[in-house]
C-alpha cells in the first residue's frame, strides 16, 4: 500500500479520533490539523497556512458541527462552519497544492425527504447516491451545500475531490445528544445506582442504517488512493434497524430491568421514517465491506459508559 501523507481535520472528534488510529495502522502518515493552535477551517488565512505547511498528498476534512440536534439550536453556526469551513479547504489546495486528494465527509442526512420519491424502492433495496436530495434539518442542508462545494471544485478547479455520504456510525467516545450514546449512558446511570432503567427516547419505530465506527474509518481509509474525481459515495450497512431494535440489545446484555417512555421533547420537527443506505458504489470502487456486527458495536458503547459513569457516593 502506498504511504500517503494526510492532513486530518477534526482529529479530536469521535471520528477522527479512530480514523487517526486505523490510517496509522494502514502506514500513513496522520497529521492533525488542530496541532496548530490558531487552525480553524472558517479561518481561510489559518487553513492556507496549515496546509502550505503540511503540504499533504490527502486532506480527509472531518471538521465540522455534527449533530442534528445541533444545528437545530445553533442554525448559523452550523452553516458558516460546514460551508465556508469546507470553501476554505477548497480554496486552499487549489492555491497550494493541486494534486491533493480530498475526502470530504457529508451525511445520510442530505438525502431528507427525498427517499420519498420513490419509498417503495429505496426502503428495500437502499438509498442510491442518484437519490434526490432534501434535507430536512440545518444540518442536512449544510452537508449537501459543502459536497456541492466539493464536485463543483472537480469538475470546475479539476481538483482531485470525493464527497461521501455516511449514515448513522456507533463506538466507543460518542458523545451524548446521539441517539445510541444517549441510551446507553441513561441505562449506565441506572446500573450504576443499581436501579430499574427507564430510558427516555423519542420516535423509536424510525428505520436507521448503523455502522460501526472502525468500519466507517476503513471506508474513508480505501478512499484515499482510489475514487473518481466528482464522485459521491455512501457509507452504509445496507441494512435497517429500527430503534426499538437498539433497545432490545441493551434490554438483553443491561444488568438491571430496562424500559422506556416517550419524551415528547425528544421528538424532532422533521425526520424521515426509514433512511437505509446503498454502498454498491464504494464496495465496488474499493472492496470496502463492513464486518463488525451491530450488537458488538452497541455493546461497545455502553461498555464506555458503563465505565465513564460516576459510581454513587
Amino acid at each position: 500500500m502506498t504511504r500517503v501523507r494526510v492532513l486530518l481535520t477534526g482529529a479530536r472528534g469521535f471520528v477522527g479520533r479512530q480514523l487517526s488510529v486505523t490510517l496509522r495502522q494502514y502506514g500513513h502518515e496522520v497529521i492533525a490539523g488542530e496541532g496548530n493552535a490558531r487552525f480553524d477551517v472558517t479561518d481561510l488565512n489559518a487553513v492556507r497556512s496549515v496546509v502550505g505547511a503540511v503540504t499533504p498528498e490527502a486532506i480527509i476534512h472531518l471538521a465540522a458541527v455534527s449533530s442534528v440536534g445541533s444545528s437545530w439550536k445553533q442554525p448559523e453556526l452550523t452553516l458558516h462552519t460546514n460551508i465556508h469551513g469546507t470553501l476554505n479547504i477548497l480554496q486552499a489546495v487549489r492555491e497550494l497544492v493541486p494534486g491533493c486528494r480530498i475526502i470530504s465527509v457529508g451525511s445520510a442526512e442530505e438525502y431528507g425527504r427525498g427517499v420519498m420519491a420513490d419509498p417503495v424502492e429505496y426502503s428495500h433495496r437502499g438509498v442510491r447516491e442518484t437519490c434526490p436530495c432534501e434535507p430536512v434539518n440545518p444540518y442536512g442542508i449544510s452537508k449537501l451545500a459543502a459536497g456541492e462545494l466539493v464536485l463543483m471544485a472537480a469538475r470546475s478547479w479539476r481538483l482531485d475531490a470525493v464527497h461521501v455520504r455516511a449514515f448513522n456510525h456507533i463506538g466507543p467516545g460518542q458523545p451524548s445528544g446521539y441517539v445510541v450514546p444517549d441510551f446507553c449512558r441513561q441505562l449506565a446511570v441506572a446500573e450504576a445506582n443499581n436501579q430499574s432503567a427507564v430510558l427516555r427516547v423519542g420516535d423509536v419505530s424510525v428505520i436507521r442504517d448503523f455502522l460501526d465506527v472502525k468500519d466507517v474509518a476503513s471506508a474513508y481509509a480505501a478512499l484515499l488512493t482510489v475514487g473518481q474525481a466528482g464522485t459521491v459515495f455512501n457509507v452504509a450497512s445496507g441494512k435497517g434497524r429500527a430503534l426499538h431494535e437498539v433497545l432490545a440489545v441493551l434490554q438483553d446484555i443491561a444488568r438491571v430491568p430496562l424500559s422506556w417512555e416517550t419524551d415528547p421533547e425528544l421528538m424532532r420537527p422533521a425526520d424521515v421514517p426509514v433512511l437505509i443506505g446503498d454502498s454498491e458504489r464504494l464496495k465496488q470502487c474499493t472492496g470496502w465491506q463492513p464486518v463488525i456486527p451491530l450488537h458488538q458495536s452497541i455493546a461497545d458503547v455502553l461498555a464506555f459508559w458503563r465505565a465513564n459513569v460516576l459510581p454513587p457516593n
